[in-house]
């Protein structure tokens, strides 16, 4: 396992939905280019709002795949994705079959959850700062890149879009805040999945979950049990996949339970913007 280090800008900002994207200005820093990704406003000048640059350490990681594995998750993703059309009746097609999933069924399963964003609700739903899994220890990180190896052959990379938090098997998982259900299914990769949405573009993704205990429109409260930790869908071993998600992206859960950085970065600006939207139009006091 090592480290690469990318200078890396996140800027959240407020737009007319709520709580907006964040955008990354990353390179590597002993590299020469820069990646931008911006609206076409911004371009050319800086955005008016507060950033601030930083060195962040992405992990690569090497995950082995055998024989066993394809045998337990590959048939089982199958049946439970009819679209998806692979051989799983030998070896060398659940290998192949394996890459589908790993690939093209990871990019449909992130649209799927991206499209979710336009279902936020456009109030703040949340009070306080969101909640780890208790007693969990984090296994995986957002932004980790993946090498996987079957045998000794490297076959395939892919990034991975969230926290893998780890405890006792088919541990409680409850609900990081407060919001309403907008996903629960299975989803490929993902297993048994729930997206919740405490509004304002921000939604918290719940994966690999041994089953689903809660059905779209429940409005859940901090700390409601959504079901338990299990291995379905692309699982390794049972964990539950945690993501938060700005606007369909994913962002670094770390910052969110954080309450200090939560109201100095989201809740302050939130509260400034409501007050300015609040007073704007009304005649200045006289002197």
């Amino acid at each position: 396992m090592r480290f690469c280090k990318l200078i890396v800008v996140a800027i959240v900002v407020l737009t007319s939905t709520g709580v907006g994207s964040m955008y990354y200005l990353a390179g590597q820093q002993a590299g020469p280019a820069i990646t931008i990704a911006a609206p076409a406003r911004f371009i050319g000048r800086a955005p008016p709002i507060d950033h601030k640059p930083c060195v962040k350490r992405f992990v690569d990681s090497n995950i082995p795949i055998d024989q066993r594995c394809l045998d337990r998750v590959v048939p089982a993703i199958a049946a439970a994705t009819p679209d998806l059309k692979i051989d799983t009746t030998s070896p060398e097609g659940r290998l192949k079959a394996f890459l589908e999933i790993n690939g093209n069924l990871r990019k449909k399963n992130g649209d799927i959850i991206a499209s979710l964003a336009a279902n936020s609700a456009p109030r703040m739903l949340w009070r306080e700062a969101f909640a780890q899994m208790g007693n969990s220890q984090v296994e995986s990180r957002v932004a980790d890149r993946r090498a996987y190896f079957f045998g000794n052959q490297e076959i395939d990379r892919q990034v991975h879009l969230g926290f893998d938090l780890a405890t006792v098997q088919q541990a409680p998982v409850h609900a990081s805040n407060t919001g309403t259900v907008v996903f629960a299914d299975y989803l490929g990769i993902y297993g048994n999945c729930v997206v919740l949405d405490p509004g304002l573009g921000v939604q918290t993704l719940y994966a690999h979950l041994s089953s689903i205990g809660v059905k779209v429109g429940d409005t859940i409260t901090k700390g409601q049990e959504l079901d338990r930790t299990g291995i379905t869908g692309l699982a390794g071993g049972d964990h539950l996949h945690f993501t938060i998600l700005l606007q369909g992206v994913a962002v670094n859960p770390v910052e969110w339970w954080d309450a200090h950085w939560l109201q100095d970065r989201v809740t302050r600006k939130i509260a400034e913007a409501s007050l300015a939207r609040a007073t704007a139009g009304r005649p200045a006091p006289p002197r």
